[in-house]
Order: structure tokens, then C-alpha cells, then sequence
């Protein structure tokens, strides 16, 4: 499992999932997940640097902890839609990590398969 908090510049499309505003334990539960599900890795993104790495890395899927995303959540979708990414909102405060791969991962696997069908 490798979670990432300085994610490198890559080419566009990577098969990575973005992480903000989550814990140590619950961006475990995030990788786990990721991997799993749709063989991407999870890289711990902040809120200073959301913006550009997004359009740079165009990650899968942004899971986003829902006390973070209920402040603007048109800005977190939006930078989602605008890269072809969905937004996945977790109650981080409500949801074990254990029960947070287990939500996670069956949503991840159709953004991995809906990401492949896109590019044929």
C-alpha cells in the first residue's frame, strides 16, 4: 500500500485517487481500497494544492471528508467534473476505516471501469 503526500508530476489520466482532508488511518483505508478495487495508488492531497494537481494528475476519484466537502461542495464536484473525476464525500468522523474500504471499494472498481470504457 503506498499513499503518497508529495504526489510527483505524471501524465494526465494516472490511475491515482486524491485523498483530502482525511487521517492517517482513514487514507489507509482509502489506499486499500484503491488498490484493490481499481489497481490505483492514493496520494494525501491539501487543500493549498487541490487545484493545480488536479488539472495535472486527473486523478480517478477525489475522496473528500464530508465536514471538508459540506463547506463548498459545487467547488469539490466541479473540480471533479472538470477532469473527468468523480467526488466521493466520506463521514470520516462517523465511518471506520475497516467500514470505509469496504464503502469504498465497490465505488472505486466502477469509477476504474467507467475511466476505462472512457478511453476505449
Amino acid at each position: 500500500m503506498r499513499i503518497s503526500n508529495r504526489p510527483t508530476a505524471k501524465s494526465k489520466h494516472e490511475r491515482c485517487v486524491f485523498a483530502v482532508g482525511l487521517g492517517e488511518e482513514h487514507q489507509r483505508a482509502c489506499a486499500e481500497a484503491a488498490e484493490s478495487a481499481a489497481l490505483a495508488r492514493l496520494d494525501a492531497v491539501g487543500l493549498d494544492e487541490l487545484s493545480s494537481l488536479i488539472a495535472e494528475r486527473r486523478p480517478m476519484a477525489l475522496v473528500v471528508d464530508d465536514a471538508l466537502y459540506q463547506f463548498d461542495p459545487a467547488r469539490f464536484d466541479d473540480l471533479a467534473d472538470a477532469v473527468g473525476s468523480k467526488c466521493i464525500p466520506v463521514d470520516a468522523a462517523r465511518t471506520a476505516p475497516k467500514m470505509l474500504s469496504k464503502i469504498l471499494e465497490p465505488l472505486l472498481a466502477r469509477v476504474g471501469e467507467q475511466r476505462n470504457a472512457e478511453r476505449g
